[in-house]
């Protein structure tokens, strides 16, 4: 084998070169190839990675100004269930059994489920721990349970 190259390049100078230009090559394609090709989907998943970063300190945020806020009373906490109600509709019905509660709705609107939650986050103190939603249509049906805060 060395033979043949040996044959075909004359000089040592021309079997160097074609030596050093296929180490080049070789380089490219192990080392600076694959840098290239992370750099760039580093480059395109950078907007998604720092909307994702911005959410999260969003809610990290929410979730310190809900720990600063005062636990309110059982009590409390379930009169402020009964009257966050209005918001999913006359069709909603709420069971508290010792410290959860089983929220019912019928086709509520996503917006209005989301302000209702929102609000038994923050007002009751209340978490969901179970969720079931059908969906019908423009309108969501379905169960919350809640855990409500222990006084």
């Amino acid at each position: 084998m060395m033979h043949l190259i040996h044959t075909q390049f004359r000089s040592p100078k021309a079997m160097a070169f074609v030596l050093v230009l296929a180490g080049f090559v070789l380089l490219f394609l192990l080392a600076i190839r694959p840098a290239l090709q992370i750099l760039e989907t580093t480059r395109t998943q950078a907007p998604e990675l720092q909307a994702q970063w911005s959410q999260l300190l969003r809610m990290q945020a929410q979730a310190k100004t809900l720990q600063a806020l005062p636990n309110p009373a059982r009590v409390d906490a379930k009169a402020t269930l009964d009257a966050a109600l209005t918001t999913l509709g006359a069709e909603a019905r709420s069971v508290v059994a010792g410290e959860r509660a089983t929220v019912t709705f019928k086709n509520v609107t996503p917006e209005a489920f989301a302000l209702w939650l929102s609000k038994v986050r923050e007002e009751a103190r209340a978490s969901a721990v179970e969720v079931h939603i059908r969906r019908n249509a423009n309108t969501w049906s379905g169960s919350v349970l809640l855990q409500l805060p222990t006084p």
